[in-house]
């Protein structure tokens, strides 16, 4: 495959997974802007000049939005929605105004697409975390010592601070939405909820602080536009990173620069012991490569060996795209899932790994499939549950649909999956947890065991969780 049609191919994922035929019109830019570089040979070449590992689709298309506010006064400004406005309408003027001002500013795309890598801080992923911080600390009353990892501009640290509705499923229940979070914050998500009852509540957090390899200072002006311009010409999108990045900017958390693994031991070192560490990871591991995921799991093992420890993952399955065997947290994956994978592409899974006085426990949450960042997927209609206990970083079982497994500990060093031409296409662990999980071949549940139970944790383990829309509530 040629440079040209590798980059176009990855235009037309991100397009198709971000704008499928039942996204919300508001996201017709994305999509033709991805479009556009995936056809047009002079957006195309731009393109291609890009290297792989730096996303060169969406670097683009970010360097456009950012030189458009620069040089306001081009008719193709026109198009780009503002915070708190509504989004821009479709024409046929769209695609020759995008063409003539690539052909007018190739040098200052090319100078952007050099100088900035691509990086979107969604706030939406905050929907996701939210309920199975909820499962956290239905758990465990301890106060919780926030991490996360991956950090970005730090907008997954302030989840406690903004408000959250619910949109629950015609029919299936009937006491209405749920409307929980800080009431009065200006950051306002919401998502349907497709089934069941998604655990909410308000987390107790006693500290928190970011882990990035280049942690993004939001104080910074150049850093700030760099960032909202890579966020999704969407008016959602774009105001929910305006309305969150304000949040971060007046009242900064702490952020530590490093490599994820390499500076780790030293931000659990300076935890509060009554406190209950919990890292959090929003597509953050799925990027990493084999070996460090490989280090970060056992890392993980061994601090549980220490003290207690969450791990929360919301990731698509790996390797990235049709033929995905597992999560990033190594956690067995329902045959209907990998199914559902292999006909839409990638999508989201919800992980959990606790250790408790050196006994570890993983459960499978949940899962969504593609669409907009922070917008509406559709959820499985059956939301499968699996839990592995034992001792951590050592052999155990996983129990899934009733039946026990037995696992075995395998090598860290085992053979890793290339992933494809897709987006974000490196190399990613084949099944970068600490434990093979055999994978049943059929639904080996026992005749009569609700779905629903499979389980036997709290009642909030066993729901259905969520399906993010994120659209701003006004």
């Amino acid at each position: 495959m040629s440079r040209r049609a590798e980059v176009a191919d990855q235009a037309r994922a991100v397009a198709a997974a971000w704008s499928p035929p039942d996204a919300p019109a508001s996201w017709w830019l994305t999509a033709d802007t991805l479009t556009a570089i995936a056809e047009d040979d002079v957006l195309l070449d731009l393109a291609a000049e890009v290297p792989t590992d730096r996303l060169p689709a969406l670097l683009l298309s970010a360097a456009i939005r950012r030189r458009v506010a620069e040089v306001a006064a081009h008719p193709l400004a026109t198009y780009y929605p503002h915070p708190g406005g509504p989004q821009p309408p479709r024409d046929d003027g769209f695609r020759p105004a995008l063409r003539g001002f690539a052909v007018a500013e190739q040098e200052a795309l090319r100078r952007l697409c050099a100088r900035h890598r691509y990086q979107m801080n969604e706030v939406g992923r905050c929907l996701d975390v939210l309920p199975a911080l909820a499962l956290v600390t239905s758990d465990d009353p301890r106060p919780l010592a926030l991490v996360d990892l991956g950090t970005g501009a730090g907008l997954g640290l302030h989840l406690d601070r903004y408000r959250y509705t619910y949109r629950l499923a015609d029919g299936d229940i009937t006491d209405g939405d749920i409307h929980t979070g800080d009431a009065g914050s200006t950051v306002a998500l919401s998502c349907d909820v497709r089934r069941g009852r998604p655990p909410v509540g308000d987390p107790l957090i006693g500290s928190r602080v970011g882990v990035d390899s280049e942690p993004l200072d939001l104080a910074d002006p150049s850093t700030a536009a760099w960032l909202a311009a890579c966020v999704p010409p969407e008016a959602g999108a774009v105001t929910r990173f305006a309305a969150a990045a304000a949040v971060a900017r007046a009242d900064p958390a702490p952020m530590v620069r490093g490599d994820l693994v390499d500076v780790l031991p030293q931000v659990v070192a300076r935890v509060p012991p009554d406190e209950l560490l919990c890292l959090v990871d929003t597509y953050v591991h799925v990027f990493l490569p084999p070996p460090e995921l490989a280090r970060f799991t056992a890392l993980v093992d061994e601090i549980g060996r220490e003290r207690d420890v969450e791990w929360i993952s919301v990731d698509p399955l790996v390797p990235l795209g049709p033929h995905a065997t597992t999560t990033v947290q190594g956690l067995a994956v329902p045959p209907e899932w990998l199914a559902d994978n292999r006909d839409g592409g990638v999508f989201g899974v919800i992980g959990r790994v606790s250790i408790r006085a050196g006994l570890r426990t993983d459960t499978l949450l949940d899962a969504r499939t593609p669409g907009p960042p922070g917008s509406s997927g559709r959820l499985r209609e059956r939301a499968s549950r699996a839990q592995h206990r034992g001792p951590a970083g050592g052999p155990g079982e996983r129990i899934a649909h009733g039946v026990r497994h037995r696992l075995l500990r395998a090598p860290l060093e085992q053979a890793f999956g290339r992933v494809g031409s897709g987006v974000g296409a490196h190399d990613v662990p084949r099944s970068p947890g600490p434990l093979d999980h055999p994978q049943p071949a059929v639904d080996d549940r026992p005749e009569g065991v609700d779905e629903n139970l499979v389980c036997g944790g709290s009642p909030l383990e066993r729901l259905r969780i969520i399906v993010p829309v994120g659209n701003v509530v006004h």
